[in-house]
């Protein structure tokens, strides 16, 4: 799995940078389809705003965003956001295309 991190507006700081690989190490865990992850750290209006991005096997694209009063928090409510969407995805049905008939 590939992992990209980005900062916006700020310099990114060695502590947060090996937090957001440990989350999303720890995201890879529950969706073993996981191709590339992306993580942005913005601040937006002075509040610290983070974006999780995975992008899954079948095409699939995962986002979450949270913003906090720190990026650690943000990085935290993110974190939730996207395991709750991961867990959902791996118990929604999956379309099975059938050849059409001619």
């Amino acid at each position: 799995m590939q992992i990209d991190i980005a900062a916006r507006h700020m310099p990114l700081e060695p502590t947060i940078r090996d937090r957001v690989e440990e989350v999303v190490r720890r995201l890879d865990r529950i969706g073993e389809r996981i191709i590339t992850a992306h993580a942005i750290l913005d601040v937006v209006g002075g509040m610290p705003w983070v974006e999780l991005r995975l992008h899954l096997a079948p095409g699939q694209l995962l986002v979450a965003t949270a913003s906090a009063d720190d990026h650690r928090t943000a990085l935290d409510l993110a974190d939730a956001r996207m395991r709750r969407q991961l867990r959902r995805s791996h118990t929604r049905p999956r379309a099975h295309r059938h050849a059409l008939a001619t």
